[in-house]
């Protein structure tokens, strides 16, 4: 018995020699010449790397998102982690790590606060907003404290627009998919007088048919989507340490929205 007991621990230390070994072997040449992306954050009001934040928080800059495909909060919550987005009717709940809220009446505020260009997005219903020239977007999870202006329990979802350039740009791309899906996006950016006023249009077009069939005749099917959103930047900056930005934007929808799909009841009532 002894014998093979001494047998069973040598070999274990054979193989954490091996392992041992392996691990202390140099890494290929282009392994170590990858460089990790150096991703900036303002989630504490100044920038920061994102590595060096002291903060849960999940950060999708402008090439994730076009990657991604992700134009609204639905497609947002399906790459971060603990956050889920639901509707009930045309208000949009936003839920983090568990915590959200579920009264969606005007005298109640989220647990999750959404902010866009540091602006409070007090109501839910307005969370329905189409995320177009989008620069970066943190999603930051556990309790907020007034930072941006309100206070949120669950976390806070801060987006962030493209500021105008200082360069001269136009980018457009069209879309079209099953039930009759298009979606339009355009931007413009043209420097006024340089280096000290820039403006920035952008300018988003979404429609699609039902997904939901309405039985009434000639009613129209839910689940659809009809929207138009427009931004106007104006950024002027007279010197390296004053800029100012006006801004104004709309989003108008015409559509019928999500509806609320009446089931038969398992008792046959």
């Amino acid at each position: 018995f002894g014998g093979t007991f001494m047998q069973v621990k040598s070999t274990n230390f054979g193989s954490f020699a091996a392992l041992a070994l392996i691990a202390a072997a140099p890494l290929p040449a282009f392994a170590q010449l990858l460089p990790l992306e150096e991703i900036t954050v303002t989630a504490t009001k100044r920038e920061t790397n994102l590595q060096d934040t002291p903060i849960s928080i999940t950060a999708f800059g402008r090439r994730d998102l076009e990657n991604a495909g992700t134009h609204n909060l639905f497609g947002l919550a399906e790459f971060v982690p603990n956050m889920v987005v639901g509707q009930n009717n045309n208000d949009t709940q936003v839920m983090i790590r568990g915590i959200g809220t579920s009264d969606t009446t005007i005298v109640s505020d989220p647990s999750v606060a959404v902010h866009l260009d540091d602006l409070y997005i007090t109501r839910t219903s307005g969370l329905n907003m189409l995320m177009y020239d989008t620069e970066r977007v943190e999603v930051l999870r556990g309790p907020q404290g007034t930072l941006y202006g309100r206070n949120a329990t669950g976390g806070s979802v801060n987006i962030i627009s493209t500021r105008p350039q200082s360069e001269f740009g136009v980018n457009a791309d069209a879309l079209y998919g099953d039930y009759d899906w298009f979606q339009f996006r355009g931007v413009l950016n043209a420097p006024i007088v340089k280096d000290h006023l820039a403006g920035r249009l952008s300018l988003v077009r979404e429609k699609h048919d039902g997904y939901q069939e309405n039985v009434f005749p000639g009613g129209t099917e839910s689940n659809d989507s009809d929207a138009l959103a427009w931004r106007a930047q104006l950024l002027w900056t007279p010197n390296d340490n004053l800029s100012v930005l006006f801004k104004a934007d709309n989003v108008d929808f015409d559509d019928v929205g999500q509806q609320r799909e009446r089931l038969d009841s398992p008792l046959g009532h």
